[in-house]
């Protein structure tokens, strides 16, 4: 009797997906015979028999299956085949009650759509209603309550009169973007750094101060905002709450050079740079600023209020949380999640899902020498 397992070919993927039996239980098969195919996050995996006997499946397909363990047992003889077929039982009676954790609400939402938890299943992970919103292509209540679908806001015929909320690098991005878009009209901005009080950005003025936006909101100078600091992400959320709590609406300021594909459902007070993709299906939520050349893939789903560096990509099914920073040049392999509240250093390439409130860090090694000319 021999046992049949998965090698790992995948050095990123710590499980695989059973996807088909290509001979039923108890079967005969030939020597090489491919039994089963497995598939990773990056590829396709053809299991062959070791030698010729009797099969009997330790799982069905579908399963979510670990590297390296028994997935089926072989009879090399008859005399093997009652043993074999009680070690598949054997090795098969957990999977008849679920090990995969998961909060109560994704279970019911799992059950109603018929998805198996199975397939979501990556060790240590709790499985939330978003991780199967985003594996069905569906977007959470709780997003299209306030979201939009791949378009600004609501606007006035006559266009948005915008403040730009931080005279910074950022605003500088933010103010390029607006200035590209016949129906956002940035009138001036706000920045509690003095140094940039009365000077101005492409031809926009610096009024003053963050605190005069009540003053300003009541006289009516403008009629929609957008926070432009990008990387002190607890001042760009409170900006956007305290603006919020006055009443103030917020535009997205959405670069002309951005993709964003069919199904798309954005939030608001968003700034998408230039060459910014964003994929089918994909929820994003509000008052994210997210870099140039950056493409977060379809049927992703975003919080709100995180910040992305230049030219990140995430898979599929990735899921984000709330105020996390992104480094620059940083991936996410399919189905990733990342807690609230993280850091992500940049280079870092993901395989494993990131809890809340911790940061990954890379600790790149090189060496800087001088280029000795040649004779």
């Amino acid at each position: 009797m021999k046992p049949i397992v998965v090698e790992q070919s995948d050095l990123n993927s710590e499980t695989a997906i059973l996807v088909s039996w290509s001979v039923p239980n108890g079967a005969t098969v030939a020597s090489g015979e491919t039994i089963c195919i497995a598939e990773t996050t990056k590829a396709a995996i053809e299991v062959p028999a070791p030698a010729a006997g009797q099969i009997f499946h330790v799982f069905a397909a579908g399963a979510t299956i670990a590297f390296n363990r028994p997935i089926a047992y072989l009879a090399a003889s008859s005399a093997e085949s009652s043993a074999a077929e009680q070690a598949a039982r054997a090795a098969s009676a957990p999977a008849s009650t679920s090990t995969v954790k998961a909060t109560k609400k994704a279970r019911q939402l799992a059950a109603q759509h018929g998805l198996s938890l199975e397939t979501l299943a990556q060790p240590d992970v709790l499985i939330t209603e978003a991780h199967v919103y985003a594996a069905l292509g569906k977007t959470p209540p709780s997003a299209t309550a306030t979201a939009i679908i791949a378009q600004p806001s609501p606007l006035p015929a006559t266009g948005a009169r915008v403040l730009v909320l931080g005279a910074g690098l950022g605003a500088m991005q933010v103010i390029d973007i607006l200035l590209h878009d016949p129906l956002l009209t940035p009138v001036a901005c706000l920045d509690d750094d003095v140094s940039t009080h009365g000077q101005s950005l492409f031809g926009i003025p610096v009024w003053g101060a963050l605190a005069q936006l009540d003053t300003l909101w009541s006289a009516q100078k403008f009629t929609h905002a957008i926070v432009a600091i990008s990387t002190n992400i607890a001042v760009r959320k409170n900006l956007f709450l305290r603006a919020r709590a006055l009443g103030i609406p917020f535009v997205n300021a959405i670069d002309p050079t951005a993709r964003l594909n069919r199904g798309v459902v954005l939030g608001t007070g968003n700034v998408l740079c230039s060459q910014v993709h964003v994929g089918v299906a994909t929820v994003l939520g509000d008052n994210n600023f997210i870099s140039s050349h950056t493409s977060i893939e379809h049927h992703n789903t975003w919080g709100s209020h995180n910040t992305v560096g230049p030219a990140c990509a995430t898979s599929s099914r990735a899921v984000v949380g709330d105020e996390v920073l992104f480094g620059t040049g940083i991936f996410l392999q399919p189905g990733v999640g990342i807690g609230s509240r993280a850091r992500i250093a940049s280079g870092a390439v993901l395989t494993q899902n990131i809890p809340a409130d911790h940061a990954v860090k890379m600790h790149a090694q090189f060496q800087v020498t001088p280029i000795v000319p040649t004779p």
